[in-house]
């Protein structure tokens, strides 16, 4: 029972609120390198055919860095899931509420869907008209 307990209990201890932390910023610190690679491909690698998609693509990536500057660094969220519940220890959390960061990540996302379905609205009227005609899909 007592290894029940510990499956079922909303309570963080330091050990693992520390190894969640460095994992955090391992995980920054990754995605940091891969956003500048990502970035440098999308500015310099970008096809003169995908020229209407490339700032879509671009603005998509920003808010690619804004969510891990945030959520990786900035708020650290923890979760508690038995209880539905959680706290943040990022310095962020200082100064705005946790339910506010809640909202700024669903803008975020929100933000990624509106510029996915933009793109694919680009890319279908391009098709439409003819402009790729030799490119495979």
């Amino acid at each position: 029972t007592q290894n029940r307990e510990m499956v079922t209990s909303p309570y963080i201890s330091f050990e693992q609120e520390r190894f969640i932390l460095l994992y955090q910023h391992s995980k920054f610190g990754v995605s940091c390198v891969l956003n500048v690679i990502a970035t440098f491909c999308l500015l310099k690698q970008t096809p003169e055919m995908q020229s209407q998609l490339k700032y879509y693509l671009l603005y998509m990536q920003a808010i690619a860095v804004v969510n891990d500057f945030l959520f990786d660094f900035a708020v650290l969220p923890f979760v508690l899931l038995p209880v539905l519940g959680g706290y943040c220890k990022g310095f962020i959390c200082q100064w705005v509420s946790l339910q506010d960061n809640i909202a700024m990540f669903t803008l975020l996302l929100f933000q990624v869907d509106c510029t996915i379905i933009i793109c694919i609205s680009v890319l279908h009227q391009a098709i439409v008209k003819g402009k790729f005609k030799n490119v495979r899909f």
